[in-house]
């Protein structure tokens, strides 16, 4: 059976807290509390600032709801492609950065290349679904609200963010559905993402922002990991409490008994676990990625990331590769490569 989404996001975000703890202590030699009384206790401005990002992802996550319940979920996967030059332009902005005419295109042919591979991913999915046997459509009507949610994990700088698609309802919106609704909130949706991330990347990198008043010392990674996490714990607990009368909901209807409710690590078996333990791991390391390179090489790995997780897929599971994939990859690849060569 499966697992519920906000459960696994509060785990993950429990282990990277706990992960980045025993990193700190490890650069400290020991010293942790001291490193916490240093950067937290006697400077909470400070850790209040890492706040942001936290409260961005929770209004990004909302908007996401809104968006789904207006608009498809192919749609929106769509839409949201265009984070990637969104946060090229917020990066720009905020950090004064540069990129040439060439690096422009390179961005926009990747998220293009992006959609296209989404749009043939989707085109398998829809092909499998027709090819069902009488009752096939149902089954798998009740396959997903029996499972619940959908999940779709987004990276931004150190932070993971667990988007719940609610896809029992959105999954059919038509045509009446307010266009103009979703359009907007994925929009915002996408500038919160971007600026979030930016925002993330100018605290690691800005070291008058990490200098602390009485030692002059900078910040370590691997605190403003903690200070992050500490954050993301508290708005992901506000998420579960806030759904978690939906979620009881569904499992009674489920399983017709009004007294069932599924526990907390309902359906957490050993590859549960290895994806906990894989997006912990993966968020810390998106955060150096974050400090010693920045957001939109970020986004171009991410891109490169779903060639490859596709090709895996194939390999393992067999999943066919559709001629629209093979074009969305060399839009992909080719733009990373050329947007390299352009630095």
């Amino acid at each position: 059976e499966l697992f519920n989404v906000t459960h696994v996001v509060m785990v993950t975000e429990i282990a990277k807290f706990c992960t980045s703890l025993l990193l700190e202590s490890i650069t400290t030699r020991g010293a942790l509390w001291a490193s916490i009384k240093a950067n937290i206790i006697e400077n909470p401005m400070d850790s209040l600032k890492i706040s942001i990002p936290a409260l961005l992802y929770l209004v990004q996550n909302t908007l996401f709801y809104v968006a789904l319940t207006n608009l498809s979920v192919v749609l929106v996967q769509v839409c949201y492609q265009a984070k990637l030059v969104v946060t090229a332009f917020v990066s720009v902005i905020i950090l004064r950065r540069r990129y040439n005419v060439v690096q422009w295109v390179c961005l926009f042919a990747l998220s293009a290349g992006v959609v296209i591979v989404v749009l043939g991913e989707t085109g398998v999915v829809e092909d499998d679904v027709l090819v069902e046997e009488d009752g096939g459509q149902e089954d798998y009507e009740d396959d997903l609200m029996a499972g619940g949610d959908m999940m779709m994990m987004e990276e931004e700088g150190e932070e993971m963010t667990g988007v719940i698609l609610v896809v029992t309802d959105s999954i059919k919106a038509s045509s009446s559905s307010p266009l103009m609704t979703g359009l907007i909130s994925i929009a915002v949706s996408c500038f919160c993402s971007a600026f979030s991330g930016v925002y993330f990347e100018m605290v690691l990198k800005n070291e008058d922002f990490g200098v602390l008043k009485h030692n002059k010392k900078v910040v370590s990674l691997w605190m403003r990991n903690i200070q992050l996490s500490f954050f993301s714990i508290l708005v992901t607990m506000c998420q579960y409490y806030f759904f978690e009368g939906t979620h009881k909901d569904i499992n009674k209807d489920i399983n017709n008994d009004p007294s069932q409710s599924l526990s907390f690590y309902h359906g957490f078996t050993g590859w549960v676990w290895l994806l906990v333990c894989l997006q912990a791991f993966g968020g810390l390391l998106l955060a150096a990625v974050m400090k010693y390179a920045d957001n939109v090489w970020k986004g171009l790995a991410a891109g490169v990331s779903i060639v490859v997780a596709s090709v895996c897929s194939s390999v393992l599971f067999g999943t066919a590769l559709t001629s629209e994939f093979m074009v969305g990859a060399v839009l992909i690849l080719g733009a990373v490569v050329v947007f390299h060569r352009h630095l």
